[in-house]
């Protein structure tokens, strides 16, 4: 999944992606690009088919405004 990620003027936060409930990977600061490339399970047997939920949260952290997120890309493999 990759983001872009935004806050507005003279405001600080940070990015995070959950998929099934947990986190993935470590939040990013706003401004940056959140890029993580990862399998969502290990059961791909069990799985196969079956929807995701894919939350973005975004959380200001510092002054007074809004954070923005905007996905860019999700891709996956099939054999």
């Amino acid at each position: 999944m990759q983001c872009t990620t935004a806050a507005a003027a003279g405001v600080t936060g940070q990015v995070r992606i959950l998929v099934d409930g947990p986190q993935r990977g470590d939040p990013v600061t706003a401004g940056t690009l959140f890029d993580r490339t990862a399998a969502v399970t290990d059961d791909f047997t069990g799985r196969f088919g079956s929807l995701a939920k894919v939350e973005i949260q975004a959380m200001v952290t510092g002054g007074t405004g809004l954070v923005y997120a905007q996905p860019l890309m999700r891709f996956g493999t099939q054999s």
